[in-house]
């Protein structure tokens, strides 16, 4: 097949579900990355809009899942963050330096931690 023949169909994101919302004290945070590290898994930070988070995408075999992905929609099993104002390439755990990648230029990550500022600054202001 010639590379001209091939079609390609973009369906961006237009909607997120996040099914857990945790939030962290930054510490609290880096404890659970670097316990999940120790068990040799490969896992990163996220980091924008102020917010330093973990995103576990939910499994594809949940039929709604399954159902919705066409339709421009994602789901993460959980989110866990902390309030991280400025980006920082590494955080210090003990010896461990943890990799945080900056997805400003990600609007669905950008969108989501945008979400969850806004919503951690209603319920503290509550």
């Amino acid at each position: 097949m010639a590379e001209e023949d091939i079609e390609i169909d973009y369906r961006p994101v237009r909607k997120a579900v996040i099914l857990d919302l945790v939030q962290l004290q930054k510490e609290q945070l880096l404890e659970r990355v670097a316990a999940i590290r120790m068990a040799e898994q490969p896992i990163f930070l996220n980091w924008a809009e102020g917010i330093v988070f973990i995103a576990i995408p939910a499994s594809s075999d949940i039929s709604e899942v399954d159902e919705n992905i066409t339709k421009g929609v994602v789901y993460f099993a959980g989110i866990t963050y902390s309030l991280m104002p400025k980006y920082q390439s590494f955080l210090q755990y003990g010896t461990d330096k943890i990799p945080v990648i900056d997805q400003s230029n990600y609007a669905v990550y950008r969108s989501i931690a945008k979400w969850i500022r806004n919503r951690a600054t209603a319920v503290a202001g509550q």
